[in-house]
């Protein structure tokens, strides 16, 4: 009689281990529950910590030619390079005056720096002392414009903004695309960030209790605006998957660069990602992350491609 209680004691046991784990995953599962597979491991990135002179670090770009990262701070006309490997300053040259500059983006021969109102500006390579032309458009301080990249595929750079526009809705973000050969800003987005695509995306790839912990502003239906400001954009270098990240939130999203589906969010660790303003990808891939210091250094994060 004592060896069957036993028997069923082990086999309550054994069935409220496995309804445990189960619940576990549950909790747990992220976006491994999606058809998309996100070639790096951000748990297994090197960080480092930047020069005191980048604590305020807004914008990150790869430079090609020389193998390096360039980057700018949102207080000072300064363009920094820097070692991709560790993230120390190589050279820095002053460009400008001191000014709001969020975002940094590179082609052959000029660096491009976004200012938070909007504002473009053209730095020629071969002589960046020299004064910088300014390229404007419709976007307005209001939207603060907060990250820069260019795409070859297209000859265009491409601005994403923190906020929304006077007629644009406080549940969108949108992404517009500089075109440089007719030097114009086209007015269609290329790239609209919508709530309820990212709310349907959560449900449908986390649990309910993964996603409440980790996206609860964005979930709230009390909020009438979408709890994310977009502070940085990228093109994947392989397939031109479009990679914004958010201070807001914390949040990383990646959108199909042609038709423009959510692919991936991803919560990011606050406690590497303390302020996340720039990203880019080298020629092999790697992908790179900036983060402003607040209570410290501003750090550089380096994932390798998987």
């Amino acid at each position: 009689m004592n060896w069957f209680k036993h028997q069923i004691f082990l086999a309550i046991c054994t069935c409220l281990i496995l309804s445990a784990c189960s619940t576990s995953k549950s909790i747990q599962k992220d976006a491994e529950s999606s058809k998309y597979i996100f070639p790096y491991n951000l748990d297994s990135a090197n960080v480092f910590e930047l020069d005191k002179d980048l604590n305020e670090i807004s914008g990150l770009s790869y430079e090609a030619k020389e193998d390096a990262l360039l980057a700018i701070e949102d207080e000072h006309g300064i363009i920094y390079k820097l070692n991709k490997v560790d993230g120390s300053i190589v050279h820095r040259d002053t460009f400008y005056k001191d000014g709001d500059y969020e975002g940094i983006a590179n082609t052959e021969d000029f660096i491009y720096v976004v200012k938070s109102s909007g504002t473009i500006y053209e730095v020629i390579k071969s002589n960046l002392k020299s004064k910088p032309s300014k390229k404007k458009s419709f976007i307005s301080k209001k939207q603060e414009t907060e990250g820069i990249t260019y795409d070859s595929v297209t000859n265009s750079l491409y601005v994403c903004n923190k906020e929304s526009g006077d007629n644009e809705s406080k549940n969108q973000r949108r992404v517009y695309q500089y075109d440089l050969q007719t030097d114009k800003m086209i007015e269609e987005p290329f790239l609209i960030i919508d709530r309820v695509n990212i709310t349907n995306f959560l449900k449908e790839n986390y649990s309910v209790e993964y996603a409440q912990e980790n996206f609860k502003k964005i979930l709230n239906s009390e909020l009438d605006y979408l709890h994310l400001g977009p502070s940085a954009i990228a093109f994947h270098p392989q397939n031109r998957d479009v990679y914004v990240l958010s201070s807001k939130s914390k949040v990383l999203l990646v959108f199909d660069g042609q038709s423009k589906e959510l692919k991936l969010v991803r919560k990011l660790n606050k406690e590497i990602f303390i302020q996340p303003e720039g990203i880019c990808f080298d020629n092999k891939s790697n992908l790179y992350i900036s983060s402003e210091g607040k209570s410290g250094n501003a750090k550089l994060i380096v994932v390798a491609k998987q």
